[in-house]
């Protein structure tokens, strides 16, 4: 039956009770009401689909993952990120290529590319280094922060019911604000709604205060997300030490491919390291000062990420250990240079962070159409 007719269903549904109930039993007919409800306005029982724009090694896509959406669709143009995706989604297709171009495809209808009447939640994580305060200025600091505009893009290309965007707080800082500006206002005027959150991630329980500007986006004929849960204080967070204690009695390589049993039994990878300099030079001697094991360790970017071990001061802390903070699964392998890693993971969106924010998201899309 045509949805329009689900208040005389009901009627009917109540009549026929009444007719052959003495009692009038508002129990079973509550019960006959949820019954066309149900069969009138069915919950979704399939997982969303997902485009991932920008996907890295996959912090997002393993939350969102996690969340319980269906990842199909991956765009990385780095080749050896691209490869780690593959173990934590097997069934998607990757796209090893420029986002700009694969967006020409998916507009111009192209075999193997996604639609617009299929993309049900679009996730993007643009280039972040020209908008951090760190940053010194580089030559590709224009072009890369150009890239977040193709979130809007994706959007207006493939419509998906909702949406998200990660970066980093600088992208709201004065000098980067307009960026900021225009895509909230491109995807108003895609008729989405929009919030602009700052999240920080040690509060849903990453070992690392590391803030994220989060834009949540929705069509206007979808409820809007609500905010993600904190499921920690600062006090109470998962600490340095909770995240790598068991990895201390553990041999650690300086080259290879890292590959250790866990005390767990199990198998893990990259659990690399650099050799600290037997005399390191002050700034060094100050960061080792200032790691602590019973707190969150401070945000890890692309150009600190060479962090010492306070347990092992022999060592910095290995590959291994730094994607712990980043909440990557012992069970991925990653692919690179040492130092090509250490990027990799830096340039990462922490994988309890990403599930927080989908999982919200996730409940609009479960709710009856």
């Amino acid at each position: 039956a045509a949805t329009e007719d689900f208040d005389n269903l009901c009627e009917y549904a109540e009549f026929d009770l009444k007719r052959g109930c003495d009692r009038k039993d508002e129990l079973i007919i509550e019960l006959r009401r949820r019954q066309l409800q149900d069969a009138l306005h069915p919950a979704s029982s399939e997982p969303p689909k997902e485009l991932v724009l920008f996907a890295g090694i996959g912090g997002c896509s393993i939350g969102d993952r996690e969340a319980g959406f269906d990842i199909r669709w991956l765009v990385e143009w780095d080749p050896l990120a691209a490869a780690s995706l593959r173990q934590d989604h097997p069934k998607a297709t990757i796209y090893s290529e420029d986002v700009t171009k694969f967006l020409d495809k998916c507009q111009q209808g192209c075999p193997g590319y996604p639609r617009g009447d299929n993309v049900e939640h679009l996730q993007s994580s643009p280039p972040c280094n020209g908008f951090s305060g760190i940053n010194r200025g580089g030559a590709n600091d224009e072009y890369n922060n150009s890239l977040s505009f193709q979130t809007v893009r994706a959007t207006s290309i493939l419509q998906p019911k909702t949406g998200s965007m990660e970066n980093v707080p600088g992208l709201l800082f004065k000098k980067n604000i307009h960026y900021a500006i225009d895509i909230l206002q491109g995807l108003i005027e895609l008729d989405y709604s929009v919030r602009i959150a700052v999240h920080n991630c040690c509060h849903f329980g990453t070992p690392q205060k590391r803030e994220r500007v989060i834009f949540t986006f929705a069509r206007k004929d979808v409820r809007f997300p609500d905010m993600p849960i904190k499921t920690h204080q600062e006090r109470g967070a998962v600490t340095l030490g909770d995240a790598i204690h068991d990895l201390q009695s553990i041999p650690c390589e300086t080259t290879g491919s890292g590959i250790v049993k866990l005390t767990s039994g199990k198998l893990t990878y990259n659990h690399v390291a650099s050799a600290e300099r037997k005399n390191p030079c002050n700034q060094r001697k100050r960061q080792m000062e200032n790691i602590c094991l019973d707190t969150p360790i401070h945000a890890m970017t692309t150009q600190n990420s060479v962090f010492p071990n306070p347990l092992r001061p022999e060592r910095t802390l290995s590959i291994r250990e730094l994607a712990r903070l980043f909440d990557l699964p012992d069970e991925k392998q990653l692919f690179g240079s040492y130092s090509a890693v250490r990027k990799q993971i830096g340039n990462s969106v922490p994988v309890k962070l990403a599930k927080a924010i989908a999982t919200p998201i996730l409940a609009v899309h479960q709710e009856r159409r």
